[in-house]
């Protein structure tokens, strides 16, 4: 039941693709990221972090509705 993400390297795609990248791990910086992504009026990569054990991986999960 349980789920494991396994991410690229969302950076070295941005290269690929000559895009901006931006990681955001925090509501701060998530809110900055966005707003330089959308200020560039252009296609971006915005890579943001969440707390793995706070996504719900099975139904006993505490949290899965």
């Amino acid at each position: 039941y349980g789920t494991e993400f396994h991410n690229p390297d969302f950076g070295a795609v941005a290269r690929a693709y000559d895009l901006p990248y931006y990681k955001a791990d925090s509501d701060s910086v998530c809110q900055t990221a966005l707003t330089s992504a959308l200020a560039s009026n252009k296609s971006a990569l915005v890579e943001l972090l969440i707390d793995p054990s706070s996504y719900p991986t099975s139904p006993t999960q505490p949290g899965t509705p």
